[in-house]
């Protein structure tokens, strides 16, 4: 009975074990005084489509450092955009936003040509650049009567 045990045991922990293992990979990115500012997360992930068939598929996800560099404070109203640079899409966090403030984006090139804009009526807003070449752009944000301007970058 042990014996039997013992072998049903290794028969499904052995492949249980096998797929939960998997082989993230971490990249960092650094400034030129050596600061990091990027982490890229490569995750493998295993499916399972048919018995006994397995496929891997990449997912890329990329992070910041938890205290990003891109921050100002626009009446009262802390501005974060981050990753930058970004891999194709990038976060614009309003902390202290109320009902009342009006919030408006543009997304240009360095030519000055308009590629996108839009209102914000949340704290946080993912802007997708994923379609655009890799390059600078300048997000412009508008806090109700006040404008600041950022270098985005696309890599």
């Amino acid at each position: 009975m042990k014996k039997l045990f013992l072998i049903l045991f290794a028969l499904i922990a052995f492949p249980l074990a096998m797929l939960s293992q998997e082989h993230n990979t971490v990249e960092f990115d650094y400034d030129e005084a050596g600061n990091r500012t990027l982490r890229h997360t490569i995750y493998l992930l295993t499916t399972i489509i048919k018995e006994g068939a397995i496929t891997d598929t990449l997912q890329n996800h990329e992070t910041t450092n938890p205290n990003p560099a891109d921050e100002v404070t626009i009446d009262d109203i802390v501005v974060r955009i981050y990753p930058n640079p970004t891999m194709g899409r990038f976060t614009v966090s309003l902390d202290n936003l109320s009902e009342t403030d009006q919030v408006s984006c543009s997304l240009y090139t360095l030519t000055g040509q308009l590629i996108s804009q839009g209102q914000i009526i949340n704290n946080e807003t993912v802007m997708d650049v994923q379609d655009r070449e890799n390059g600078t752009y300048l997000f412009k944000l508008a806090i109700n009567s006040e404008t600041t301007t950022w270098k985005v970058i696309k890599r």
